[in-house]
């Protein structure tokens, strides 16, 4: 009977060093690139107030009225 890894995807080896390349990220919290064009982009908050605001300017207009006055049905 063989011994089941958790990740049969990839060998024992390519297992270790997919864990060292990751080590420094899991250790420090933060990523470790010193090039900022490394980094991924930052994702934006949809549930932000400012994303919410906007989200809802842009239904008032495509409703035809634009926020705070009562909506135009018919025209």
């Amino acid at each position: 009977m063989s011994i089941q890894r958790s990740s049969d995807k990839h060998g024992a080896q390519r297992d270790d060093e997919m864990k060292k390349e990751v080590e420094g990220l899991v250790r420090s919290g933060r990523p470790t690139r010193t090039e900022e064009w490394h980094d991924p982009e930052p994702v934006e908050d949809e549930n932000s107030p400012e994303q919410r605001e906007l989200i809802e300017r842009c239904r008032a207009e495509e409703a035809g009225r634009s926020r705070g006055e009562p909506g135009r049905s018919g025209q």
